[in-house]
C-alpha cells in the first residue's frame, strides 16, 4: 500500500474520531509539516505552534478532505494559513523589520549581517526581495513538492506556480550576478 492510500485510510478514521489513527497520521506527517512551517517562520516557538495548530485542524476538519490532492499536500494548505496567522500575530507584537542590504564599505552595518553571510544564509539573504508566494514556491520545490502539490497548497493553477518559481529564479540569479560582481 503506498503512503499516501495508508495516509488517506488513516484520515478518514480520523473523520470518524479514531484517536489511534490520528496518533498514527501525526507521526507520519509531523516531521514535514513542522519543517515546511520552520522554513517560513523565523521563531523555533511560533513554528511549533504552528504545527501544533495545523495538526489540531486536520483533527477538527479530517472530514472535509475531498481526496483532490495527497492527504500531506492537503495538510501543508492548512499548514499554510496557519503561517499566514502567524505572520498577523507576530506584525501585530512587534515592530516592521525591514531587511536592508549591508554596506561593508562604509562599515554601517550591522553585526548579523555580516554573521548571514559567512555561515551561509546567504540564501535567506538573497531571498528577502522575493514576494512570500514566490519564497513559498522555492521553498517547497526545493524540498522535492511537485508543481502539482504546490499547486494545491497555493490554490493557484499550476501555470501561476510555474511563473512564480520562473521569475523568482531569474531574480535571484539576478541577485547573485550583482553580489558577485
Amino acid at each position: 500500500m503506498n503512503k499516501d492510500r495508508l495516509h488517506r485510510n488513516w484520515l478518514e478514521a480520523v473523520a470518524w474520531g479514531h484517536e489511534p489513527s490520528y496518533e498514527l497520521l501525526y507521526k507520519a506527517v509531523i516531521g514535514p509539516v513542522t519543517k515546511y512551517i520552520a522554513k517560513q517562520l523565523s521563531s523555533r516557538e511560533a513554528a511549533e505552534d504552528a504545527a501544533a495548530d495545523t495538526m489540531f485542524e486536520v483533527w477538527r476538519k479530517a472530514h472535509s478532505y475531498e481526496g483532490r490532492s495527497t492527504v500531506l499536500t492537503w495538510i501543508l494548505g492548512i499548514a499554510k494559513y496557519k503561517v499566514l496567522k502567524a505572520y498577523e500575530k507576530q506584525s501585530h507584537s512587534l515592530p516592521p523589520q525591514t531587511v536592508s542590504e549591508p554596506d561593508f564599505n562604509r562599515g554601517q552595518y550591522h553585526p548579523d549581517d555580516a554573521r548571514m553571510l559567512i555561515t551561509g544564509d546567504w540564501w535567506s539573504y538573497l531571498m528577502r526581495d522575493l514576494s512570500e508566494a514566490q519564497r513559498e514556491t522555492l521553498l517547497m520545490y526545493n524540498d522535492g513538492y511537485t508543481i502539482k502539490d504546490i499547486a494545491a497548497v497555493q490554490d493557484s493553477p499550476e501555470s501561476t506556480v510555474k511563473t512564480r518559481r520562473f521569475y523568482a529564479r531569474a531574480k535571484l540569479q539576478t541577485q547573485l550576478d550583482e553580489e558577485v560582481a
